[in-house]
């Protein structure tokens, strides 16, 4: 009796020190920043063709990135579109994003 409760203290603390050293191992977020740096710049992209009708170029696109709070992000972008009369006009859009779990979404920021 006295032998099998030493062997399932044994388990036991084996069982605990493989948990502890497994959480105290550092996770590596870097594949999670990169896919949301992509997805952020999926995201400019396609407000851009949704706020400008007539969106010909997308001259210049700026990201700033440098938060690890995705909600600190913004973008600006360049474009070069066809106005309503044919001719060609230039205009720049802003934006900020949202992380929505692993999803981030793009707005645009409108001034009133």
């Amino acid at each position: 009796m006295k032998s099998r409760v030493i062997v399932f203290l044994i388990l036991a603390l084996a069982a605990s020190a493989f948990i502890v050293n497994h959480l105290r191992r550092p996770v590596d977020d870097a594949p999670r920043v990169s896919e949301r740096h992509e997805q952020m710049r999926k995201e400019v992209m396609d407000a851009c063709t949704n706020e400008v009708p007539g969106i010909s170029h997308i001259l210049e696109v700026n990201y700033d990135d440098s938060s690890t709070n995705v909600s600190d992000w913004k973008a600006s972008a360049r474009l070069e579109f066809v106005n309503a009369r044919g001719g060609v006009e230039r205009t720049n859009l802003n934006f900020h994003f949202q992380g929505f779990g692993a999803a981030v979404i793009c707005l645009p920021d409108h001034k009133i």
